[in-house]
């Protein structure tokens, strides 16, 4: 899937796993640098045996203020943040955990801001 005309970006599930490894790429525009934040919500995809429904339990979130990365322009980080609790979404479990991210802040001459955002896994 690609990015939505929201600006959001779903990655699959990956079953079994307390440390997925997605090992994504995604490019998203960025409108105005100055404001704009990469917010990585993790989700806990799971169905009961006696359930039909899928159960997402929200975890917990990264949330990255992108003008940070103007001195790193056009170059490949990575970075390890912690799982943060949201002010959006109401968590049963205090979040815990890390989130690592690969990022490139990619500026062109003319037009908006774009980061591709690989390599994300939760440790």
């Amino acid at each position: 899937g690609g990015v939505s005309a929201e600006g959001r970006y779903k990655t699959a599930a990956v079953a079994g796993s307390t440390s997925p490894e997605w090992n994504e790429t995604v490019t998203m525009p960025v409108g105005d640098l100055e404001r704009a934040q990469l917010e990585c919500s993790l989700w806990d995809e799971s169905e009961s045996p006696k359930q039909t429904v899928k159960n997402d339990n929200f975890l917990g979130e990264v949330v990255l203020n992108l003008s940070k990365l103007r001195p790193f322009q056009g170059k490949y980080i990575e970075q390890v943040f912690e799982i943060k609790p949201s002010k959006l979404y109401r968590c049963d479990a205090q979040a815990t955990g890390k989130l690592k991210l690969g990022l490139t802040l990619s500026v062109p001459a003319a037009g908006p801001f774009s980061i591709p955002a690989t390599n994300t896994h939760p440790r």
